[in-house]
This record gives structure tokens, C-alpha cells and sequence, in this order.
């Protein structure tokens, strides 16, 4: 039973090739995608999937007054206080991408600070990694297929990428996956549906429990499995 009615819900979803498709004529498809549809039918919630630009989800999410979701976010200490936070949906890892030709064959963190730039989306927790590391070699952009443009031209000598959607990015430009290489590789990182601060505790709730008796049940297991993911294994401790 839905504790709250559609339209009062906003939910927004970052286009992400392999996580999050849509086409041109509106059908949504992907992992998230099919995840997200799974837990509107436990919660009852019939609501549009709103898919926008990370940038601008991630500021409605937080901005707005009224009760509203984004998938999918990872977790970090600098936005746990501004969510309520339901998963992980899958895990993801994040690497620095070179070009293949870029004579690049090893980047130490230390390597890394010293490049003339490195690309990475604006307001991602990968920019939020990076500046906690100390980089300020920053190029920010709004997507990641601007990265790997920004890569291709030269404006960057690296991208840090998530594994599980770079090679995607990458074929939408021509590019396969052979035309680049990941020098260095961070932890395992979760993906997150988050709840903004002003969403009733019935409400994240339900969809936190709708996950959890899908994970139990075995449906969210076989969603994964169709994509060639495993459950994700990461957590936020209860302290958080």
C-alpha cells in the first residue's frame, strides 16, 4: 500500500548508458531502470521516472520543498546529512581512463595531481573524491560523454570513469573499448536511491523496506544477474 500519492512524489534518474536509457520516443530501459520499476510496484508509486542531467537532478533533489528522489547517487561523508539514503542499488568501480596512445603506463595518486587536467562531472561524488585527495586539476563538465570528448581532444589527460558504463560512453563517440586504459582503480564505490531531508520517514521508508524484501525474495538478485552484476556489497553503517 503507497503512502504517499504520485504527484507527490517527484523522482529523478540520471541518463547513464548501461544503468539508464531512454529513447527518443520515451520507453526507459537498464538496469536502475528496471530496479526502480520493480520497487514502484512493491510501493505502489506509478509515477514518471523523471530522467534529466545529473547536475540538475542533483540540485532539484536538493532544493526542492516538496518530497523527492534521485537515483542514483554514491555515498560520501559531505552528503550524508543532505539525504535519506535507500540501498545500494548495484556497485560500481571508478578508474583514472587514459587513451591508449597517451604513452601513459602507470599513474600513482601523486602521478595523477601533477597531469594538466583531469575530467570528471560536476557535483559527482568522483569530484568530491578528488578534491578530498587534494587534486585541483580539475576539468568539470556536466556528463560523461563530454569527458571522454574532452578526452579525445586533448583538453584532458585523464577521465575518471566508472567501469560499468565507461565502455558505453566511449561507443557513442566512435570509440572502442580498446582506445583506452585504466591506470588506477579506487574501491568499490554503491549507488544509492536518495530521499531530500524534507520526505516524510513513511515514505523513504517504504521503498528502503520494498528493497530490502526484494533482496530477501530473490527478484532483486535476478534483476542484477540479467545485466551481469552481482548484489552489491557495499554499506553505510547504521551511524550514519
Amino acid at each position: 500500500m503507497r503512502v504517499i500519492a504520485d504527484d507527490d512524489l517527484t523522482i529523478y534518474g540520471e541518463l547513464t548508458p548501461g544503468l539508464a536509457h531512454q529513447n527518443a520516443d520515451g520507453a526507459q530501459s537498464g538496469l536502475l531502470i528496471d530496479v526502480m520499476r520493480m520497487l514502484q510496484r512493491r510501493t505502489g508509486h506509478a509515477g514518471q521516472l523523471q530522467m534529466v542531467p545529473w547536475v540538475r537532478g542533483y540540485r532539484s533533489t536538493l532544493q526542492n520543498q516538496a518530497p523527492v528522489a534521485l537515483f542514483a547517487a554514491a555515498f560520501n561523508e559531505e552528503r550524508r546529512a543532505l539525504f535519506y539514503w535507500v540501498g545500494p542499488l548495484v556497485d560500481v568501480q571508478w578508474c583514472f581512463s587514459v587513451l591508449d596512445d597517451s604513452g601513459l603506463t602507470g599513474l600513482s595518486l601523486e602521478q595523477a595531481r601533477e597531469l594538466p587536467a583531469i575530467g570528471v562531472v560536476k557535483n559527482d561524488a568522483r569530484e568530491a573524491l578528488l578534491r578530498r585527495l587534494g587534486f585541483t586539476n580539475l576539468l568539470l563538465v556536466e556528463s560523461d560523454d563530454e569527458n571522454v570528448r574532452m578526452l579525445q581532444r586533448g583538453r584532458t589527460s585523464a577521465w575518471l570513469s566508472s567501469t560499468i558504463t565507461d565502455r558505453l560512453h566511449l561507443s557513442k563517440v566512435g570509440l572502442g573499448k580498446e582506445s583506452i586504459r585504466h591506470l588506477h582503480c579506487f574501491e568499490r564505490q554503491g549507488l544509492f536511491l536518495v530521499f531530500n531531508r524534507v520526505t516524510p520517514e513513511p515514505v523513504y521508508a517504504q521503498w528502503r523496506d520494498a528493497l530490502a524484501a526484494a533482496r530477501a525474495d530473490g527478484e532483486f538478485e535476478q534483476i542484477l544477474a540479467a545485466y551481469g552484476q552481482q548484489l552489491p556489497s557495499t554499506k553505510i553503517d547504521k551511524k550514519r
